[in-house]
């Protein structure tokens, strides 16, 4: 831009009248506008010098500009380098930061920029100076300079694309490198490879803005020796500045610490499983003969005659038979040790377990006087998933001590569970073996787990034992996540309580050797069917049940899976668990009907008034089963829905198809006339017992005249729907299923007859 000769006192008018647009404008930067003359004397100030310097324009005009730095050396300074050098050079303008002085008192710090003003000839005859205030930028940058100062961390900034932008004293000490040579090198190129990717997908999230504030991770950076050492950062990104800031703690030592620790760990664990599988070794080694010393001695008693001689034979029975103890003790403990002890989840009754242990004990606790009880949760799950021989164990060792340590009174076995409101399908379970002994002291109660402690010395004398029943018991306890703790009083009694944490509810209960002695001979036909259960081992039990059959399995995790499923597959039948996370078994269940109405689904339940809690009853599931279900339960449903043959007559069922008549509805060629003539039979012969039983104090003798009376309406007229009812209130009737057979008579039977009257 050129200036004409008369440009100073046009300025001047500009700045001092106020009378033109330009003045307006000027007065609105935030910035201060001035004009000096070639010996830098302000010929014209804009109005935004009063805020920033306190000074009115009239103040500083006529006056040097040197007046008004803090510094006249640095403004002499600034004149030699600065602007003599803008007089002289070809450059139009120059950039300085510089201090000057407040009239009130104060510093402004200032970023300022001089440039020439030519006239038409391009001589220079005045500056154009803009002040910029920089104040708090300076000062953001001295609190920069502090950060850097402090001595004990490293402390950096770097830019986005991956290099240092400052860094302090630190990194040369731990590094070795000199600043210099840091400033240059990409920080990536010193991090360990194996921390690269980690610690860039931290750096990324952060520039990015998907972190909030802070970031922490840990690495190891290249020494110039070429090792590697140790970091600890946390890191936050400034947008304004477009930098990181980050700050490291040196974890060296910390870390080799930690790896001394793990290889010692290892070395000694190792050590440990090799000691474990000695002993394991020499424990069966004696178990092998020590048989044999028993036995022979137990020969032997049957051919003395001599009290004396037997007395000497039965204490070597009773000797052989406590190192047999030990022995076996010594080897669960060894397996324990080695890992060979693994867990075997299965579906489990715990009161089974319980009544079982306590009548191992019954006849002990007999000969001593002693009264047993058992206190069992009403709400505990008829069965979990979890490793039966590994709680009968824990149980037995709980036992056997409280029938050695108690002299007189009682020995209770409770069991308590708790439902785990997050997941609705698991519960915390609590077993407990309470007594009324000897009790054991508060200072012995920490030391009490450990392999071969006991009370004291006397302890082992007079009752005896090896003190490893505790410890194994424990042990075990933890390979199922567990733990065993006890509260005591001496001469008190003691209770100790087995606690296993996240316990799945299993919807399966294995059969007995009586239940699965009756052979199921049918023959299905091939069909697709669906399990929902948020349990995996529940599913796969259902799968497993149904591996000889042609039926394929599809396994769905949680309500939303199912829906998904359900829409994508041709189903038959869908068993539906109703308690799952992710969406629960009724909502899936409304779903799923909304646009396949006539696909089957059988909901699984723990009781039925879980279902009628959720609303179950008025809407569409198609019958349900209470947990634990059995083979035989899954069976007679599959029976409802599925063609299959069965019996040696090979009978064929038909599935009932969508869009079946009534004349077929899933019978053997039933006609229409046959299936109201046998609704009439049923209700001849049994609708009006059923209307005589009491359904609310059920006796099992009374519903099992009723099931014999529907097996020989079912014999002279085989209908599939008949054959599948009874099969079911036959399975509630053997498992005591009280709400099973409630619903079986109050609302399936109903519906049964109404059906075949249709």
């Amino acid at each position: 831009m050129l200036w004409n000769n008369d440009l100073d006192s046009d300025l001047v008018q500009y700045f001092s009248k106020k009378k033109t647009p330009l003045d307006s404008i000027l007065d609105t930067f935030s910035d201060i506008i001035v004009i000096e003359d070639l010996n830098f004397n302000i010929v014209a100030v804009n109005n935004t010098v009063e805020p920033l310097l306190g000074y009115e324009p009239s103040e500083m005009i006529g006056q040097p500009a040197e007046r008004f730095y803090e510094d006249t050396d640095d403004f002499e300074e600034r004149k030699r380098k600065d602007f003599f050098g803008v007089s002289d050079s070809d450059n139009d303008s120059v950039t300085f930061e510089t201090r000057y002085q407040k009239k009130g008192g104060g510093i402004l710090e200032a970023e300022t920029v001089l440039k020439k003003i030519k006239n038409e000839k391009g001589e220079v005859v005045s500056y154009l100076g803009v002040v910029r205030d920089i104040s708090k930028r300076k000062q953001a940058h001295r609190r920069i300079q502090r950060f850097f100062s402090l001595p004990l961390n490293l402390m950096c900034t770097a830019t986005p694309d991956g290099y240092f932008k400052e860094i302090n004293d630190h990194f040369e000490e731990v590094l070795g490198f000199s600043k210099e040579e840091l400033l240059e090198i990409p920080f990536v190129e010193l991090i360990h490879p194996d921390d690269v990717e980690p610690t860039m997908e931290e750096i990324e999230k952060l520039a990015a803005g998907e972190q909030e504030v802070t970031v922490s991770f840990e690495n190891r950076l290249r020494r110039k020796d070429g090792s590697y050492h140790w970091l600890a950062w946390t890191s936050t990104f400034d947008e304004e500045s477009d930098l990181l800031y980050a700050i490291a703690h040196d974890i060296h030592e910390r870390k080799k610490m930690e790896e001394e620790l793990i290889t010692a760990k290892e070395k000694a664990d190792e050590a440990n499983r090799a000691k474990s599988h000695f002993v394991a070794n020499m424990s069966h080694e004696i178990r092998t003969p020590m048989n044999s010393i028993l036995g022979f001695a137990e020969m032997m008693e049957e051919l003395v005659d001599s009290d004396l001689e037997k007395e000497y034979i039965g204490n070597i029975r009773k000797s052989g038979k406590n190192l047999l103890k030990l022995i076996n003790d010594i080897l669960d403990l060894s397996k324990i040790e080695s890992g060979k002890k693994g867990v075997d989840i299965h579906p489990v009754s715990v009161e089974r377990v319980v009544d079982e242990v306590m009548s191992i004990f019954a006849l002990q606790a007999g000969n001593k006087g002693l009264e047993l009880r058992t206190d069992v949760d009403e709400d505990l799950p008829e069965a979990l998933l979890l490793d039966e021989m590994k709680l009968r164990q824990i149980l037995v060792n709980l036992m056997g001590n409280a029938i050695k340590f108690t002299k007189e009174g009682f020995i209770e076995v409770g069991v308590r569970s708790k439902e785990i409101p997050q997941t609705e399908s698991r519960v915390n379970l609590e077993v407990y073996v309470k007594d009324t002994g000897i009790g054991i002291s508060e200072e012995k109660l920490e030391t009490i787990f450990r392999e071969f402690e006991q009370e004291d010395y006397t302890t082992s004398d007079k009752y005896g034992g090896t003190g490893l029943g505790l410890s194994i018991s424990n042990r075990l306890s933890q390979l199922m996540n567990g733990s065993v703790t006890v509260q005591s009083k001496q001469k008190k009694g003691s209770v100790f309580t087995l606690f296993l944490p996240d316990i799945p509810i299993s919807t399966m209960l294995e059969e007995s050797g009586e239940d699965g002695g009756e052979s199921y001979n049918i023959a299905f036909n091939t069909g697709k069917i669906m399990v929902v259960d948020d349990i995996q081992l529940n599913r796969q039990l259902i799968a497993e049940f149904l591996k000889d059959y042609p039926i394929q399995v599809l396994e769905a995790k949680n309500g939303m899976d199912a829906v998904r499923m359900a829409g994508e597959e041709e189903l038959d039948l869908v068993f539906m668990d109703i308690k799952m996370g992710h969406m629960n078994g009724v909502e899936a269940m409304k779903q799923i009907k909304k646009k396949k109405k006539d696909l089957p689904i059988v909901a699984l339940t723990a009781s039925v008034f879980d279902v009628h809690s959720e609303g179950v009853q008025d809407t569409w599931f198609d019958g349900y089963l209470r947990k634990p279900v059995n083979r035989k339960q899954i069976l007679a449903e599959l029976e409802r829905y599925i063609g299959f043959q069965k019996g040696q007559e090979g009978r064929t069922f038909i599935k009932e198809s969508e869009g079946a008549q009534s004349e077929n509805n899933g019978s053997e060629a039933m006609s229409g006339k046959d299936q109201k003539k046998l609704a009439g039979k049923l209700d001849r012969k049994v609708s009006g017992i059923i209307a005589a039983l009491d359904t609310e104090s059920i006796m099992m003798g009374e519903y099992r005249e009723l099931l014999s009376e529907l097996r020989e309406i079912e014999q002279e007229m085989p209908e599939d729907r008949l054959i599948a009812f009874n099969e079911q209130l036959a399975s509630a009737i053997n498992l005591f299923d009280v709400d099973g057979i409630r619903n079986l008579v109050n609302h399936e039977y109903p519906e049964l007859i109404s059906r075949l009257k249709e």
